[in-house]
């Protein structure tokens, strides 16, 4: 009798361990992944505030990269005014079309080429490059001494304004913070909306 005794308390303690582990003495190891992991999640996120910018930094961020974003589509609506007046100082009204068509070519084809280039060699140094190549593009097209010039210099000034306009977004992708980012953006494309009106290309060259 002593021995069934033995054998059926060993299968009832077999049992608990196997069926509750709650009630072994395993408690607190079990729990203790919880606890690391709670741990874990609050370090992240203070990690994650830490990293946010500051208010005056993300605006002067916003509005250097708006800044360019705004001249490469006020460009188009400059020069869609003056083709006319371009045309006859050069006389050259049958090559009219490709000194806005250049621009328009090189931009939409240089666009979607800049997220990969930025992913290898950075944000920064690729958005750099393409506010010196518009800048240089821009330049040249006001020293053009014909169309053909003017048509290279515009092809030059695209391939920028392709990437200012895609690492906009792309950057402000990168450290605005998801709440905020509907908001700048939507102001971004209010800007850009008014510089791609012919009315306020007009009034800039017209004054």
């Amino acid at each position: 009798m002593s021995s069934a005794s033995s054998i059926d308390s060993r299968i009832d303690t077999d049992a608990i361990e196997e069926f509750a582990p709650l009630l072994n003495d395993d408690v607190e190891s079990s729990i203790a992944p919880e606890d690391d992991s709670s741990l874990s999640d609050d370090a992240l996120a203070d990690e994650i505030k830490e990293e946010e910018l500051s208010s005056r930094a993300l605006i002067t961020v916003f509005i250097s990269l708006y800044v360019g974003i705004f001249l490469a589509a006020l460009d188009s609506t400059i020069v869609a005014t003056l083709l006319a007046h371009i045309a006859s100082e050069f006389n050259e009204f049958r090559a009219i079309s490709w000194i806005a068509t250049g621009y328009m070519i090189s931009l939409a084809a240089f666009q979607p080429l800049y997220g990969k280039i930025s992913d290898i060699f950075g944000r920064k140094p690729v958005l750099i490059a393409c506010n010196i190549m518009f800048g240089v593009g821009s330049i040249l097209c006001g020293l053009a001494p014909n169309v053909r010039f003017l048509v290279f210099a515009r092809v030059i000034a695209g391939c920028g304004g392709g990437g200012l306009t895609s690492l906009t977004s792309i950057t402000l992708s990168d450290i605005v913070p998801l709440r905020q980012r509907g908001l700048l953006q939507g102001v971004g494309n209010v800007l850009v909306f008014v510089a791609a009106d012919a009315r306020v290309g007009s009034a800039v060259v017209f004054g």
